[in-house]
């Protein structure tokens, strides 16, 4: 609660997500009213507390005499922001990172003329879902500007999670998070760059992912995290949103409820559908839907132990099948 409490305000809300956005995106370099830090002596009884916001901190100890043994002194150290407790620091000052698989951001190869403006799309591919991402792709100054970040409006995103050109560097740097999965596609991008060509080169030769400030990283769920890296292919992909897509539900595995997300290109008429190992049909939906991404709620299902579930979408010739569990509460 100590570490959510960002702005220090005594309460947990909006404000302080806010807070913290603007020091990741590098708008703030530090926070509104509130340390790095905030600390708590370790034999504090916190049973008296029924605020643990309204503790008392320790935010200094005076030694008035070094040669003395203080190695009893003890408190807690409270990171601010790191919500569950898993950022850890290296001795560079830097976080670690693991070996996990990447996910990629996907950029086609454009051959850019000196003088005109492009606008270039963005693709995501390592995953159908995301629980977000973070980072900064930078252009060569030399050879380019980047006048414009256009989100794509088929997914959750705003222009209040991009941050342009921060000082001298022509970038744009990105945290995108809405607290729960979403669906992702290779065929939809995530958002589009507007660039304007200064000299004549190739796009795969001046535009990198820029890690000095934010490190890239891709979250498949609440607590895993992929190193996000920065792919050019020269076959690119269609930028119309044209394929039906199936997410993975959220959360999952799960015991009491979740959410299956769907994409269709257009208004169509769909069946949705849930059976368990033996094919067996628990649930059946046929509706109509208009274009855009849309949200089933699981219905209950009485389910009696833990077990594997199957959901399926069909809409025309479009048919797609995904696993999820249920876990009794």
């Amino acid at each position: 609660m100590i570490a959510a409490d960002i702005d220090k305000s005594g309460s947990i809300n909006a404000l302080d997500l806010i807070d913290l956005k603007k020091v990741i995106l590098g708008i703030n370099t530090q926070f509104t009213n509130n340390e790095s830090w905030r600390f708590i002596p370790n034999n504090m009884d916190l049973s008296a507390y029924t605020n643990f916001l309204s503790m008392p901190e320790l935010n200094q100890y005076t030694l008035e005499n070094l040669r003395l043994d203080h190695s009893r002194l003890d408190f807690i150290g409270i990171k601010i922001g790191d919500i569950n407790g898993n950022a850890t620091v290296n001795l560079n000052g830097v976080d670690e990172r693991s070996n996990n698989p990447s996910a990629h951001l996907v950029v086609p190869s454009t051959e850019l003329t000196s003088g005109q403006e492009y606008t270039i799309p963005v693709y995501l591919d390592g995953a159908s879902t995301t629980f977000g991402l973070q980072g900064e792709l930078a252009l060569n100054n030399a050879f380019g500007k980047i006048l414009e970040i256009i989100p794509n409006t088929l997914y959750p995103l705003t222009k209040d999670q991009f941050v342009l050109n921060v000082g001298s560097k022509q970038s744009v740097r990105f945290s995108i998070a809405q607290g729960k999965s979403w669906p992702v596609s290779l065929e939809i991008p995530l958002f589009y760059i507007k660039v304007k060509a200064l000299q004549n080169s190739n796009l795969d030769e001046i535009l990198s992912m820029d890690e000095q400030f934010l490190q890239g990283q891709f979250y498949t769920d609440s607590e895993n995290i992929l190193k996000l890296n920065l792919d050019f292919r020269s076959n690119g992909k269609s930028t119309n949103g044209n394929s039906v897509i199936l997410g993975q539900n959220s959360p999952n595995p799960f015991s009491e409820s979740t959410e299956i997300p769907f994409y269709l290109p257009m208004g169509d008429n769909i069946n949705f559908a849930i059976y368990n190992t033996n094919g067996a049909v628990l649930y059946n939906l046929d509706r109509y839907y208009p274009m855009g991404w849309h949200t089933i709620q699981l219905p209950s299902l009485d389910l009696k132990a833990n077990t594997v579930l199957f959901y399926s979408l069909k809409c025309g010739d479009f048919l797609d099948q995904k696993k999820m569990i249920f876990m009794k509460p």
